[in-house]
């Protein structure tokens, strides 16, 4: 799903790196298992090997690859991992979405919105929204859920009321909902605060970057303190409850809003577009680089 983020990204490393760029082999490689290894392994390598692994939504560290290239740029990884030659890579965004120009806050129609899969991550944000379940344990609501899911018409699935032109939705299945990929992306542009609760294993979506990107002020669970996340104006949050009392909280205030918003759009370029993730990856190695000759 992230095609256009990689190939745009390696496009931008290109023109960041210049002559730098044939210092190195670089390989990307997509798999879900953590013990898995890469072909480009049965090759001897003619220079430093830089991997790039994308899919792997568990976020195991590769202890068995470490040594064997130079630098390992992988999505979901730990915050901290022990290695100096392993990095975070971001996950980018769905490439089927459109690229749309973002909104003043102002011209903004839709003041809080999700639209999502109603998976176990997601099961604290659904017990904040309904007024049954939040009298309801967590962790009975989660096998509740999860039978009730099975039975078409049974579960409340829109929220939208919650707040003042609010659109909240959720859905059985992976993108399988009730808005389409277009109008999400016409969704992201025209919304005030973007609620993004976790992926199905992972704390990180891509609902993030492509939130950030769309101009959308992210109120979020706790994320781990990387690079993309640490300092971030990302407004994240220690449970739901306190998340939605934040949204009704800002949608009073319009100044904040738009300076949200605007720190967010400037965070999306310098650290989280292609062309910041390439300065990321080129400085990481250069630094690397500092280190590995001392």
């Amino acid at each position: 799903m992230e095609v256009t983020f990689i190939q745009k990204t390696f496009q931008a490393i290109g023109q960041e790196m210049g002559p730098e760029l044939d210092h190195y082999e670089w390989w990307l490689f997509t798999h879900q298992h953590g013990e898995a290894v890469p072909k480009c392994l049965d090759t001897p390598a003619t220079k430093p090997r830089i991997l790039f692994w994308m899919s792997d939504e568990h976020g195991n560290i590769p202890h068995h690859l470490m040594d064997k290239f130079h630098a390992v740029f992988k999505v979901y990884i730990p915050a901290e991992t022990g290695y100096k030659n392993l990095f975070h890579f971001p996950l980018g965004y769905n490439s089927k979405l459109k690229v749309l120009p973002p909104k003043p806050m102002k011209e903004r129609e839709i003041s809080v919105y999700f639209d999502g899969n109603l998976n176990r991550s997601r099961v604290s944000l659904y017990r904040a929204l309904s007024p049954v379940f939040r009298h309801i344990p967590h962790r009975l609501a989660v096998p509740m859920l999860a039978v009730l899911k099975r039975i078409p018409g049974v579960l409340r699935v829109s929220f939208s009321d919650t707040f003042p032109q609010g659109l909240i939705h959720f859905y059985i299945g992976f993108m399988k909902g009730s808005i389409s990929i277009p109008p999400y992306s016409e969704c992201l542009v025209n919304t005030k605060i973007a609620l993004c609760p976790g992926g199905f294993v992972n704390p990180e979506t891509f609902r993030h970057l492509e939130a950030l990107r769309g101009g959308a002020v992210i109120i979020s669970p706790k994320l781990p303190p990387k690079y993309m996340f640490k300092d971030s104006p990302i407004i994240q949050v220690d449970t739901w409850d306190e998340g939605l009392k934040v949204a009704a909280d800002l949608l009073k205030d319009e100044n904040r809003l738009e300076a949200l918003q605007q720190a967010g759009l400037q965070w999306w370029e310098d650290v989280c577009s292609e062309a910041g993730t390439a300065r990321y990856v080129a400085q990481s190695l250069r630094e690397l680089a500092k280190v590995v000759s001392t």
